[in-house]
C-alpha cells in the first residue's frame, strides 16, 4: 500500500473511533446499550398503590355544651336574634312603617323535650326581637326547627390530646399523652331552623352543640304529653317504684 493511502486510511479509522466515543461507544464496541425509550415493559409487575390523601386533624376549637335548661333558652334567644337580622337585610323590613312578614313557627313532627321547650323560647325570643309570629299559617314565612343527634366514638372529635386537671375540668395535655373525653362530648346535636316562602328559603341557620349522655332522652325521647313520653305512638305512664321501708315503720 502506498504511504498516502495507508494516511487515509489512519484518519478514516481514526474519525471512525471519535465518531464511536462522541455516541456513548466504547471503541471496537458495536453494540449500543437499549435506551429508556426502547426498554422492555414487565406486564406482570404489580401496580403501584394509590396515592390518598393523609388524614389531618382540624384546628382547635371550641363548642358550647347544652347542660340546663337555661341553656336552651340562651341559643333560642342567639337564634332568634340570628333570624331578625337576616330577614331584615334580606326583606329591607323592621322598620315602623315597613315591618317583616309574620313568622308561623310549625311544630315538630317529634316533640322531645328539648324541642318544646326550644320552641316555646324561640317564639318568646323572636316577639322580643320585634318579629311578628303568628298562630296562622296563612301569608306567613314558616319557621321549620329540625333537632338530629349524633353519636361519635370514644374519644372522637378531639383536636387535641386531653388531660384531666380536676373533675369536669380538661386542659391539652403537655406531653402530649391523650386521655379519653368526657362522656358528654361523644353526643352532638344539630339544630337547623329554616324558614320558608314557599319553595324558596328565606332565612336559615344551623348550629352545633354538646350534649352529657345521660341526658339523650330530652334530646331524643318522644312526648305525647306533658308529662308521659310515647311508646309507639301512644302515651305511656312511668313505671311506678315500690315504697322504701323505714326503720321503726309501724306497717311493717
Amino acid at each position: 500500500m502506498r504511504p498516502s493511502l495507508r494516511f487515509y486510511a489512519c484518519a478514516l479509522a481514526i474519525c471512525l473511533a471519535l465518531m464511536g466515543c462522541s455516541r456513548g461507544q466504547r471503541p471496537g464496541n458495536a453494540i449500543q446499550a437499549p435506551s429508556a425509550d426502547t426498554a422492555t415493559v414487565n406486564n406482570n409487575a404489580p401496580p403501584a398503590p394509590p396515592v390518598v390523601p393523609v388524614p389531618s386533624a382540624f384546628p382547635v376549637t371550641t363548642q358550647p355544651k347544652l347542660q340546663a335548661g337555661l341553656h336552651w333558652q340562651t341559643i333560642a334567644q342567639d337564634a332568634a336574634r340570628a333570624l331578625a337580622s337576616h330577614l331584615q337585610r334580606g326583606q329591607r323590613c323592621g322598620f315602623s312603617h315597613n315591618p317583616c312578614r309574620a313568622l308561623y313557627v310549625a311544630k315538630a313532627q317529634e316533640e322531645t323535650e328539648f324541642s318544646r321547650a326550644f320552641v316555646n323560647a324561640l317564639i318568646t325570643a323572636l316577639v322580643q326581637q320585634g318579629l311578628i309570629v303568628s298562630q296562622d299559617d296563612n301569608g306567613a314565612l314558616a319557621l321549620h326547627v329540625d333537632v338530629q343527634s349524633v353519636h361519635f366514638g370514644r374519644g372522637a372529635g378531639l383536636g387535641a390530646p386531653l388531660k384531666s386537671l380536676a373533675p369536669g375540668l380538661w386542659t391539652t395535655g403537655g406531653d402530649g399523652s391523650r386521655v379519653d373525653a368526657p362522656p358528654g362530648e361523644r353526643s352532638e346535636i344539630i339544630v337547623t331552623l329554616s324558614a320558608l316562602d314557599g319553595n324558596r328559603y328565606a332565612a336559615r341557620s344551623t348550629n352545633v352543640y354538646y350534649v352529657g349522655n345521660v341526658d339523650l332522652s330530652l334530646y331524643e325521647q318522644e312526648i305525647c304529653s306533658l308529662m308521659r313520653p310515647c311508646h309507639n305512638g301512644k302515651a305511656v305512664s312511668p313505671a311506678r317504684k315500690a315504697p322504701i321501708p323505714l326503720i321503726g315503720d309501724p306497717t311493717n
